[in-house]
């Protein structure tokens, strides 16, 4: 018999709070993720207004494979970057989310929508510059890449806004919009 779980089984779950998003870690290694699970990370989104929330179905950083729901709202900002040692899969579980990638320039190379029931899933190499930004209240997404996590790994885009720059980030993120709109037409 299947035994239902939630975020605050702190026998189950731990909440770590020191990254760019809240991450939820799981404690051990068979774990069921349901659509109740979905909905309390997007409550915790929500509720504690965090531009993303996470949960690491890897117990932790120095996992050899990273495996995370990732609940995203429009309000958040991680940059255009990109991987020098590994690639990175996303797959669209609710929502909508763009995903732009770049040439090295800053030039967009191409524009896809995930949704369910349409483009769902993603493969991304290393050294593809990309940015994910959700297209609807939120997006929740499921995103696989080998570990153990490495900060040096994610190279920026020298012609984006820094992460801390949300005023420049807005307009970014505003001027995105022809090349979505764009995308929407050809589906």
């Amino acid at each position: 018999m299947t035994q239902r779980w939630h975020l605050t089984d702190t026998d189950k779950i731990a909440l770590n709070k020191t990254g760019y998003s809240w991450g939820y870690f799981c404690r051990q290694e068979d774990m069921a993720i349901d659509s109740v699970i979905l909905q309390e990370l997007k409550a915790a989104c929500f509720t504690y207004n965090q531009p993303s929330v996470r949960l690491c179905v890897h117990s932790s950083p120095q996992a050899l494979l990273h495996e995370m729901i990732i609940v995203e709202r429009p309000i958040s900002y991680f940059p255009p970057h990109k991987h020098k040692c590994k690639g990175e899969t996303v797959h669209i579980l609710e929502g909508e989310l763009a995903a732009i990638l770049y040439e090295a320039d800053g030039r967009i190379r191409e524009v896809h929508i995930l949704q369910p029931g349409n483009t769902m899933l993603l493969r991304l190499s290393k050294d593809t510059f990309h940015f994910y930004m959700p297209l609807t209240d939120c997006a929740i997404y499921y995103e696989s890449k080998l570990g153990p996590y490495c900060a040096e790994d994610n190279l920026f885009a020298p012609w984006a806004p820094a992460r801390t720059d949300l005023e420049r980030a807005v307009i970014f993120k505003q001027d995105l919009a022809h090349a979505i709109q764009a995308e929407r037409s050809r589906q």
